[in-house]
């Protein structure tokens, strides 16, 4: 189904928990093969994960939402630089979230 999407022809590609149900090797391998995929494409990529860890490296543009609010988005580079990395900032507002 991953690839059914990506060779679409189309500006926008919306991807659900892509990874859901593959283990890690295969994610690893899938991964991979799409920043090489990717790298040369005018095409943007859309993934819902809870597996921040293991994608990181593919977003170049985070949004973090809660309850259907963005609560933190921005350039992963700049947000990287201000609060660590992706899964850092997935932990500390999501934490914050079960608090409550």
């Amino acid at each position: 189904m991953l690839l059914l999407c990506l060779s679409r022809e189309v500006p926008l590609v919306i991807l659900d928990e892509p990874f859901l149900g593959i283990d890690v090797l295969s994610r690893e391998q899938i991964i991979e093969g799409l920043i090489d995929f990717l790298e040369d494409r005018e095409q943007t990529i859309l993934i819902s994960t809870h597996e921040i860890h293991e994608v990181e490296g593919l977003f170049d543009y985070a949004v973090f939402i809660d309850r259907g609010r963005v609560i933190l988005s921005g350039e992963t580079e700049a947000l990287r630089a201000e609060h660590g990395s992706l899964r850092d900032i997935f932990k500390t507002f999501y934490k914050r979230r079960l608090k409550r």
